[in-house]
C-alpha cells in the first residue's frame, strides 16, 4: 500500500492498475475491452436460454405427438406397424431420444389421421400447458 492510500496491482498485461479507496481502475484498453466481454457474455446467456426454450419445444412436441397417436386410439405398436418401421422408433420420437424430420412427421401425422395443423394446434396447447404449470 501506498502513502495515497493505493494498492498497487500491476498492469502485467491485464490493464488493471491499481485499486484506490476500494474502486479498481485500469487502463484504456481494459476499459475497452468491457463491452466486448459483456457481448460475449451476454451472447452465450442468449445461446442457453434459445437452447432451453427449443428443449421446451422439443418436449411440448413429444406430448403432442403422443396426445394425437392416443386419441387417434392407436398404441406405438400399431404406429410403427402402419409406418413399417420398429416400435422402438415410435418410443423414440416420442421420447425425444429420436427427432423427426419433416417427411417423417408428415408420414406420422398421415398414420395418426391428423393435419399438421391440427398437431401444431395441440403443440400450442401443451406449450402453454407447460407455461401455467411453471407459474
Amino acid at each position: 500500500m501506498t502513502d495515497s492510500g493505493c494498492v498497487g496491482v500491476g498492469s502485467g498485461g491485464d490493464g488493471f492498475n491499481r485499486i484506490e479507496k476500494g474502486v479498481l481502475h485500469t487502463d484504456h484498453h481494459a476499459r475497452s475491452e468491457v463491452p466486448r466481454l459483456f457481448n460475449i457474455l451476454k451472447s452465450d446467456i442468449w445461446q442457453h436460454l434459445n437452447a432451453v426454450q427449443a428443449d421446451d419445444q422439443r418436449q411440448a412436441l413429444q406430448r403432442a405427438l403422443r396426445r394425437a397417436r392416443r386419441e387417434a386410439g392407436l398404441k406405438q405398436v400399431d404406429v410403427a406397424a402402419r409406418l413399417a418401421v420398429p416400435q422402438s422408433f415410435v418410443s423414440k420420437y416420442e421420447t425425444g431420444q429420436r427427432r423427426l424430420d419433416l417427411v417423417d412427421l408428415l408420414a406420422v401425422c398421415t398414420v395418426i389421421q391428423i393435419n399438421l395443423s391440427d398437431l401444431l394446434a395441440l403443440f400450442e396447447a401443451e406449450q402453454k400447458k407447460a407455461i401455467r404449470n411453471e407459474a
